[in-house]
């Protein structure tokens, strides 16, 4: 059986001692095994089974077969040790682990050392009929009269697999090969227990390394999580057993982000983004290959448990971020309203001091203008402090409106009743300047507790606001909701927009993007003081080119929440 000498074995069996060190996948470790082993042995096919955890891989080479050689791997193989029902064996794993009962020991002939090593002789049909699948264990092949010796592959009490050779030559082994077979296989277990541990290692050390990298891109990005995943989709390959052909897709959100070169496959590992107990995204490694099976489909266990541990990482990232993003807008909303209280105080304290004075113009410039005889010139003299006196009335009724220094008259109204009469007096002016008007009004909508005409004022601002933000025409949309608690009003136009500076500016009182004599800036002032007096809320979103939408919120009657 073994025709080489000792040194030439040896230099084969360095050859798999150096693959064991070296990175290669284990299905190519598993190939020159085999290969080396039938090169050794002079025999007609090798096969090799080898405990994969849950799993069971069969590497087989054949010097008969069509298909020379050939790698499986068997799904939890440990159901498939005990015989069948009907007496016939799954595998050659099932065989091996019940012949010791010696059941079929009448019809072949054994011989079973002490180390565990089988051979059985002459093997015919008879030998065939005991296996459910004989291509498990000979590829299809049916030859008569030939050897076949299996032998546990095993380092000390750990149990690695098992190693089939087999023979056309009836009888063919003798006692010395097995002493020298022995050697041989103890050194391939060794060899196998040691690639296993490498391969472990390196895994282990990709992941460090990987980890190490993440960190640093982490920092890098300082919570940028579009320029990280970015950055991730081309350092994940590297850690992975075949970074030549690995793809990435990062989801989150709706929005993906993807390799350079990426293709579906059906091999795939996936885990998903758990944020706040929500499925909001997931990463997938994709080979575009086609690679033997693993742990998991092509992959290992270590390369699963970092992409498990890199998806909660990346979740606590988001997570994190999205609780920053949302303290920052709470803490600009918080100095937003103290600055307004502030100025909303000053603005009050200046409207007391003016209002007397310009009472006393206001006054006797009424009655001046009652006196008879006077010129015309001194007449329209008059008629301008009158009317200047007046707008600057209004102006200081509007400071004491914002702040809240003049309190709402409250009644229970109907907000749907207050947007229906206000619009009446303004579809006219939509239509003078070719602006679609669009009402969409939620029926039975719940009534609110507020001054009508202080409502009425704000929805006036607001829809005045949106048409002259859509000089070439538009469509403006007034609608109602409610949610339990509170009623919403919203006025979204399709007009120029604004930006973020601005939008930040824009309840500031005398603030306004008009020229001087197209408004006071106090219009929007004045609406943010009316809801606020109403414990509301006024949120404004725009975008620069595509319009504006305000929405104002305010708290449902207790009395009405029945009819929702």
């Amino acid at each position: 059986m073994i025709e080489k000498d000792k040194r030439e074995i040896n230099i084969l069996l360095d050859k798999i001692t150096d693959y064991s060190s070296n990175i290669i996948s284990q299905t190519d470790f598993y190939y020159e095994i085999v290969k080396i082993m039938l090169e050794i042995t002079n025999s007609n096919s090798i096969e090799l089974l080898i405990n994969e955890g849950s799993k069971l891989s069969r590497t087989y080479i054949s010097s008969y077969s069509k298909n020379a050689y050939n790698f499986e791997v068997y799904p939890d193989y440990s159901h498939n040790f005990e015989q069948s029902s009907n007496n016939k064996y799954n595998n050659l794993y099932s065989f091996y682990k019940d012949n010791p009962k010696q059941k079929f020991a009448k019809k072949f002939t054994f011989k079973s050392l002490t180390n565990g090593i089988l051979i059985i002789y002459d093997l015919n049909e008879e030998f065939y009929n005991l296996f459910t699948n004989h291509r498990i264990i000979f590829s299809g092949e049916r030859l008569s009269n030939f050897s076949l010796l299996i032998s546990p592959l095993s380092s000390g009490n750990l149990e690695i697999g098992l190693l089939g050779i087999t023979s056309i030559q009836s009888k063919l082994f003798s006692t010395n090969n097995i002493a020298l077979l022995e050697e041989i296989i103890s050194k391939i277990s060794s060899a196998i227990v040691f690639q296993k541990n490498h391969s472990k290692l390196i895994a282990n050390s990709k992941q460090l390394s990987f980890f190490h990298k993440f960190t640093q891109l982490i920092c890098q990005n300082k919570l940028n999580i579009e320029e990280l995943f970015k950055s991730l989709i081309e350092l994940l390959p590297q850690a992975m057993q075949y970074p030549e052909i690995t793809s990435i897709r990062i989801v989150l959100n709706g929005k993906s982000y993807t390799s350079k070169y990426y293709q579906n496959s059906s091999q795939r590992l996936v885990s998903y983004l758990i944020i706040k107990n929500e499925k909001k995204g997931f990463i997938e490694i994709i080979y575009s290959r086609l690679k033997p099976e693993c742990d998991f489909g092509p992959f290992l266990k270590e390369e699963k448990e970092l992409i498990d541990t890199l998806s909660k990482q990346i979740a606590q990232l988001v997570e994190f971020q999205e609780s920053e993003n949302e303290r920052k807008i709470l803490q600009d909303e918080i100095r937003h309203a103290d600055r307004l209280n502030v100025v909303g105080q000053l603005a009050a304290g200046i409207a007391h001091e003016l209002n007397e004075p310009l009472g006393s113009i206001l006054g006797f410039a009424q009655l001046t203008k009652k006196s008879q005889g006077l010129p015309e010139n001194i007449s329209k003299d008059i008629d301008k402090i009158i009317k200047s006196a007046l707008f600057a009335r209004d102006i200081i009724r509007k400071l004491l409106s914002f702040s809240k220094e003049m309190p709402p008259q409250l009644k229970e109204v109907n907000l749907n009743k207050i947007v229906l009469e206000g619009l009446y007096f303004l579809e006219s002016r939509c239509q003078k300047n070719s602006i679609e008007l669009i009402r969409n009004l939620k029926n039975d909508l719940p009534h609110i507790l507020a001054d009508e005409f202080q409502i009425n004022q704000v929805l006036i601002n607001l829809v005045v606001n949106a048409i002259q933000a859509m000089p070439n025409g538009g469509k403006l949309t007034i609608s109602t909701d409610n949610s339990v608690d509170y009623v919403y009003l919203i006025v979204e136009d399709t007009g120029i927009g604004m930006s973020e500076e601005i939008r930040k500016k824009i309840f500031l009182p005398f603030f306004s993007t008009k020229s001087i004599n197209e408004g006071t800036g106090l219009g929007l002032t004045v609406c943010y003081g009316i809801i606020s007096s109403h414990n509301g809320t006024i949120n404004v979103e725009s975008t620069l080119g595509k319009g504006s939408r305000f929405e104002i919120k305010i708290p449902i009657y207790s009395d009405s929440k029945v009819k929702i």
